[in-house]
């Protein structure tokens, strides 16, 4: 039996001669239309939401979804049919997956990366036939794939046709199907394609959070345009996304609490405000303050951390406040910059274990080291105590907090700059640095790699998806093997 790759060119030419024929002919159905899978995994629980890959742990067997390569273009043809594309998601079970990186110890196969794909082909499943993909480059917070119950949700470039018969690929759909793929349905347009969304859900409903400019009036009663936040309840197809700020104030350093479900910003008179999907209205949690500027750092688990500055030299602090509390009030997690060397470079990632012990994670230069030094540890509310990760005045690598995640909103992430990936259960008494892969995402400002088990799932430089995991045969080192989901068609042997 001989396999042949499917040119991925002569596919897309074929694809533009159908829409041309379409034109000609007028508006028919393909013969090649998407037909969904037929399993559904009773799911039990979800790791590592967002990003290009999610697990779903389930009672009957264990699965990876993932997206199948970046999808940089707003013109791809979008259409749900079985025609294989960058951008498709894609499923494969665990089990399978497994063996398939157990091929690459294969020392008698003399082309291993051919078997590879060959298998994934085979092994693997489309469940969405529509491209993920975004215009977004301002953040990587929130975006990607997404499990919720029984849902997958994601967002694809708008398939439907204007007046003229031409794809509004300036629009953005948000969508979800069935695990299997069946039932898609759209929730939300977004007439900006570079938008930034993030998904959560609340008491078993899914939003979508996100800003975007609108026109209105300024002080003057000049035309203007502001920055509003919104939020959408995406319960059911053909949601209504409702501004949550002020009319007419611009937000701005919006965060998103990717555990506790809090948005954060500054409204345009400098207060510090945050919204929770499913309440009617924004809430202002500390008033302007005259030479005083909030910057909010971080959120997690309903907390928000923010910066003080009463002058341009330095800060006073970082500081803590409970968006879900009744009354909330501001809480002091280290009051000044004393506790910082070389405050101006330090970094902060919010954490809290649930309790009003809020904790901060900082990255921070120690100058007066030779040579000079990155720390990190952790400082909580009311200590004066350093609890480092890594010994103190022992890293001389730059380091880069990317957040706390996790299964329970406890383990952090971060890279050096020789761009390893590491992770630190903060809930344990002794922090384990545990060393993940030494290839991180460039291609895509809105795809971040994710932590499923054993494996990391990213974008490479080119674009392309990959799973990193520890080398079994060679401690500290990692192998990566490419997840491209492409046809193999047979052919008859002469």
């Amino acid at each position: 039996m001989v396999y042949s790759r499917k040119n991925k060119t002569l596919v897309a030419l074929f694809i533009l001669s159908v829409m041309a024929l379409t034109l000609v002919l007028g508006a028919c159905t393909p013969n090649n239309t998407f037909v969904p899978n037929t399993f559904i995994p009773t799911v039990e629980s979800v790791e590592s939401n967002g990003g290009v890959a999610v697990r779903v742990n389930a009672t009957d067997g264990d699965w990876i979804y993932y997206v199948n390569n970046y999808q940089g273009s707003d013109t791809i043809t979008n259409a749900y049919t079985t025609d294989i594309k960058d951008g498709q998601i894609i499923r494969i079970k665990v089990s399978d997956l497994a063996d398939l990186v157990n091929m690459y110890y294969d020392e008698n196969d003399d082309d291993v990366v051919l078997s590879i794909s060959k298998a994934l082909y085979e092994k693997a499943q489309v469940v969405v036939p529509y491209v993920v993909a975004t215009g977004n480059t301002t953040t990587t917070e929130g975006e990607g794939i997404f499990v919720f119950g029984d849902r997958l949700y994601y967002r694809t470039n708008n398939y439907n046709l204007d007046t003229q018969g031409y794809a509004k690929t300036e629009e953005m759909l948000i969508n979800s199907c069935r695990l299997n793929g069946s039932d898609t349905q759209t929730h939300l347009v977004l007439k900006d394609r570079a938008t930034a969304v993030r998904l959560t859900q609340v008491d078993g409903k899914v939003y979508a959070v996100y800003t975007a400019k609108e026109k209105g009036t300024d002080e003057h009663g000049d035309e203007a345009d502001f920055t509003y936040a919104y939020c959408a309840d995406l319960s059911q197809e053909n949601a209504t996304a409702v501004r949550m700020s002020k009319e007419n104030q611009s937000v701005s350093s919006f965060r998103y609490d990717e555990y506790g479900f809090v948005a954060s910003y500054l409204d345009k008179d400098g207060a510090l405000c945050s919204f929770l999907p499913g309440y009617s209205q924004e809430t202002v949690l500390i008033e302007k303050q005259d030479n005083v500027t909030f910057v909010p750092v971080s959120a997690n688990n309903g907390w928000i951390y923010y910066t003080k500055t009463s002058d341009l030299l330095h800060v006073d602090g970082i500081y803590a406040i409970n968006a879900k509390a009744t009354n909330p009030q501001e809480q002091v997690v280290f009051a000044t910059s004393s506790y910082l060397t070389g405050t101006l470079s330090a970094t902060y990632v919010a954490y809290n274990n649930g309790t009003e012990n809020c904790i901060a994670v900082t990255a921070t230069i120690v100058p007066l080291a030779s040579p000079i030094t990155y720390d990190l540890f952790v400082l909580t509310q009311s200590s004066s105590e350093k609890d480092f990760i890594l010994p103190e005045d022992s890293n001389t690598l730059a380091l880069t907090l990317v957040g706390v995640g996790g299964e329970n909103g406890n383990v952090l992430y971060y890279t050096d700059s020789n761009s390893y990936l590491y992770t630190v259960d903060l809930s344990q008494n002794e922090y384990e640095v545990v060393k993940h892969s030494n290839t991180i995402p460039q291609e895509s400002s809105w795809a971040t790699y994710d932590v499923c088990g054993e494996y990391v799932f990213l974008f490479n430089s080119n674009g392309d998806i990959i799973l990193t995991t520890e080398n079994k045969e060679e401690s500290g080192s990692f192998i990566s093997i490419g997840l491209e989901y492409i046809v193999y068609e047979e052919e008859e042997e002469e």
